[in-house]
């Protein structure tokens, strides 16, 4: 990393919010945890079977794979009704918990119209099936919010529809907007009003955690401060559960993202940016709920960083040897002439006695009329 930033900082010029000091709300994050209902407990058991099968090559990656199993996992966590329809309901799931800090939001900021948005990436609105939006959104109209003050980005197809939605919720007409990443969090200009984000469930990438909290963390907001929630299902035995996972290989990949972008060289590796995948073990771990296979997953990721970056060492101690062979090579045998001419002139050098000749302005003078520069 510290010689690919050199190259780039030769072309770049980077220039941060906090460089240029721009004026922003003062972002609060809430985690917001909830117990897990034992058919999810189940549900991460029956992940972990298939996590250990795809290690395992028993099945064929088109038919399931790791970000096949991460999806699950993280619908799993919203409920159980996206993975499994005939499943049951229950009154401590995050959905719930998210629809209650809406509503209260909503009250309290009644006479300043504070606006609120809620982001969800793996479950889109449909009419025909069972989905996240429509569950918030019915259990918010049951507490009293209007239904023509909560809004679906969905259902704004064109850039026409989209402006006066956007228009609406700045004016605080609409108060709370649903969206994904790609639909609400790109290029939006809702801050004047925005209060409060809500993420239901962890993005795929960093770049998406920017773009959801940057509606409300930006120039224009009449806000001070704005209230960021998180929301996560724990694991089994109160331990960390799959949304935790999920979160900490976000934040960890957005940390040095980061210093990449402040210019700090420090680190030689970056971790890859794209989407977030939880591998086998972790599966394990986070199935089992026993803190001590969940430390020896975290460590076992680690080992693996290391044995990469070691192997990477060898690389290039293996590559600079062999371009140090080859120009030597080259050399012997493409100027065996000047090889001869310059060690003779070592060997001239080294016999001389420097003492007799001292330079002055290109001018050579001898033993006699040597001169004690000291004594001048």
């Amino acid at each position: 990393m510290p010689e690919l930033m050199a190259m780039w900082c030769q072309v770049t010029d980077i220039q941060t919010a906090a460089l240029a000091e721009v004026k922003t709300p003062k972002p609060h994050y809430h985690v917001m945890s909830c117990k897990p209902s034992p058919e999810q407990i189940a549900y991460m058991d029956k992940l972990c079977d298939r996590a250990e099968a795809v290690a395992k090559r028993k099945v064929k990656l088109e038919i399931d794979n790791m970000l096949k199993i991460t999806g699950d996992g993280a619908k799993a966590c919203m409920h159980t009704k996206l993975v499994s329809p005939e499943a049951s309901e229950w009154i401590n799931n995050k959905l719930l918990a998210c629809a209650w800090n809406v509503w209260q939001i909503w009250t309290i900021t009644a006479i300043a119209k504070g606006t609120q948005a809620i982001f969800c990436d793996r479950n889109a609105p449909k009419k025909d099936r069972w989905n996240s939006y429509s569950y918030i959104r019915d259990t918010l109209v049951m507490l009293g919010i209007p239904a023509d003050q909560i809004a679906f980005i969905h259902d704004y197809d064109t850039d026409t529809k989209k402006t006066k939605l956007f228009e609406a919720i700045n004016e605080g007409k609409i108060r709370i907007v649903f969206g994904s990443t790609s639909k609400l969090g790109t290029g939006v200009n809702m801050q004047s009003k925005l209060i409060a984000l809500h993420h239901i469930d962890c993005p795929w990438r960093p770049s998406d955690l920017e773009q959801r909290e940057g509606r409300g963390v930006r120039q224009g907001n009449e806000w001070s401060d704005v209230f960021i929630f998180r929301y996560v299902t724990e694991g089994r035995n109160n331990q960390a559960g799959f949304d935790s996972f999920l979160w900490q290989a976000i934040e960890n990949k957005q940390r040095m993202i980061s210093q990449v972008m402040s210019g700090d060289r420090t680190h030689r590796t970056i971790e890859d940016i794209d989407e977030t995948v939880l591998n086998a073990a972790q599966m394990k771990a986070i199935a089992s709920g026993d803190p001590l296979i969940m430390e020896r997953a975290t460590l076992e990721a680690e080992l693996q960083g290391l044995g990469m970056q070691l192997q990477a060492y060898n690389d290039r101690q293996f590559r600079d040897k062999s371009k140090i062979q080859y120009l030597t090579d080259m050399v012997n045998t493409n100027h065996p002439t000047q090889i001869q001419r310059i060690q003779a002139d070592l060997a001239t050098v080294a016999n001389a006695n420097l003492k007799q000749f001292i330079s002055d302005r290109g001018v050579m003078l001898d033993k006699a009329v040597l001169i004690d520069w000291s004594l001048d």
